[in-house]
């Protein structure tokens, strides 16, 4: 939101006649300045309020940048001025100052803090991580919010951070963790505070875990070089996050803001359908829809984590003798169902399940949404040489008798689906796998290795697709057999 990929700062460059910036127009389609006005809106620099000010206005600021008015959101966040005018009405806005913010020679006097306080990480985090990953950072859920952690003492920044990477005053960067669905930052990966900082080692003079159903100290190693603390700390989810997302069977629900937003089908953890947007339209930040569930467990760098994995389905674009596929505008998905009597075919398309949401999983719906959109874009004139595939989870379609699969991760259902690892919402010690002993896992009677995971939300019927955890984590019938033996 302040400089553009080469470097330049949006609002000056834009400003430049040199440069033949049209405000508000295509741009040569340049994604930095398509349909962009950034000479009006200004852009948003990096606000230090926003984290160090005590009851900073979040919602004032949103409520700016709303409007357009990117260069005065910090300063109506930090609730010094009155903005008035608004940049997408075209007006220019004005700036009617308090003069109780500032001292007798002119400087900024409002409240400061060194230490972050947690509400203020929240008042960005909540809302987007329960949506992803189903976190709640909820004292009732959350043995560390409950004890008081703050997010600055996993999350530490300049010289408070040990890390060498990070410890620098003037680079103000952030401890952050190893995440496999984020690409920002990797560089920073791993500078954040560990279970075994604190759990182990006694900072912040945490307690040090004991873990007494392990006589054989070398068992208890073993364990935690190949399974993350969280996997047993984090046993259960209580808020519902999405795990399909399907862009491709169009249905209108009610309370969705864009209209674009409206070709976006959501499935929560049961696979049953959940007006994502429009639910989320109405709570934005306390009534998070409390689900109980587990979640799946992955391996990523040799490890087992508990994941939000998302399983997404949509239209792809093939072009010849180019790797990797491009994604058909949601504006023209959205053009295809609204005009449904252009496109006939589309009409076999059913929802077989009678859940209430349609779902392209027959043979015959598979061609219809493929040849439909075919049309659509030649009719467009913007196909040229490629060719519209169906993206369902790991495999792509050319048609319903042809297809490949997608090469991924064995954390993944798909290179193109997020995939969150669960670091929140730790439950304590008495509450975790392995409390009641190693048969919390380690029996026939648990369902740790042979519990159901679904591999694919539709089969032909329109019915969730489901395997046995073990097979999912790589484990073969004779591994089971192992696993699954008492321990003592």
């Amino acid at each position: 939101m302040e400089y553009d990929r080469t470097g330049n700062r949006y609002d000056v460059f834009a400003a430049d006649p040199e440069n033949r910036i049209i405000s508000g127009g295509d741009n040569s389609f340049d994604g930095d300045y398509y349909k962009a006005r950034w000479a009006e809106t200004g852009v948003i620099e990096a606000d230090c309020l926003l984290c160090h000010m005590p009851q900073y206005k979040i919602d004032a600021r949103n409520r700016q940048i709303a409007l357009l008015n990117f260069k005065w959101a910090a300063t109506a966040g930090a609730g010094i001025a009155e903005i008035k005018g608004s940049v997408k009405k075209g007006e220019k806005p004005i700036i009617q100052y308090r003069m109780d913010a500032f001292d007798a020679a002119g400087h900024l006097n409002v409240p400061m803090i060194k230490e972050v306080p947690t509400e203020n990480c929240l008042s960005c985090h909540r809302e987007t991580d329960w949506k992803k990953k189903g976190t709640s950072y909820s004292h009732r859920f959350d043995v560390h919010l409950r004890a008081g952690v703050k997010c600055t003492e996993c999350h530490s920044a300049g010289s408070s951070a040990s890390d060498s990477r990070i410890n620098s005053f003037e680079d103000h960067n952030f401890a952050k963790g190893d995440d496999p669905g984020g690409l920002v930052r990797d560089d920073l990966d791993n500078t954040m505070t560990t279970c075994a900082d604190c759990h182990a080692g006694g900072l912040h003079n945490s307690p040090i875990m004991k873990h007494a159903i392990f006589k054989d100290r070398n068992i208890l190693a073993n364990h935690l070089d190949s399974i993350a603390c969280q996997t047993c700390h984090i046993p259960f989810k209580a808020v519902k996050a999405a795990h399909v997302q399907d862009s491709v069977a169009f249905d209108s629900l009610p309370r969705v803001p864009s209209k674009l937003k409206k070709i976006w089908s959501f499935y929560g953890p049961d696979v049953k359908p959940w007006n994502y947007y429009g639910e989320g339209n109405l709570t934005k930040k306390s009534g998070k829809p409390l689900f109980l569930y587990r979640p799946q467990l992955r391996w990523y760098k040799k490890k087992l984590y508990p994941v939000a994995n998302l399983y997404s389905i949509w239209f792809g674009l093939k072009t010849p003798g180019r790797p990797g596929l491009d994604q058909v505008y949601m504006q023209d998905i959205y053009d295809m169902w609204t005009h449904v009597k252009d496109y006939p075919l589309l009409g076999c398309i059913k929802d077989d399940n009678e859940d209430g949401f349609h779902e392209i999983n027959r043979p015959e719906e598979i061609d219809a949404a493929i040849k439909s959109m075919t049309s659509y874009l030649n009719r467009k004139g913007s196909l040229k040489n490629r060719q519209v595939v169906l993206v369902n989870g790991p495999e792509a379609y050319l048609s319903s008798q042809e297809k490949y699969t997608l090469e991924s991760q064995p954390y993944e259902y798909s290179p193109y689906g997020s995939v969150f690892k669960l670091s929140h919402d730790i439950a304590p010690a008495g509450a975790a796998l392995g409390a009641g002993g190693c048969t919390d896992c380690h029996s026939k009677k648990a369902s740790f290795f042979t519990r159901p995971y679904m591999v694919k939300p539709f089969d032909t019927k329109g019915f969730m697709v489901k395997t046995p955890a073990y097979t999912v984590l790589q484990y073969s019938d004779d591994d089971l057999e192992e696993l699954q033996m008492e321990r003592k």
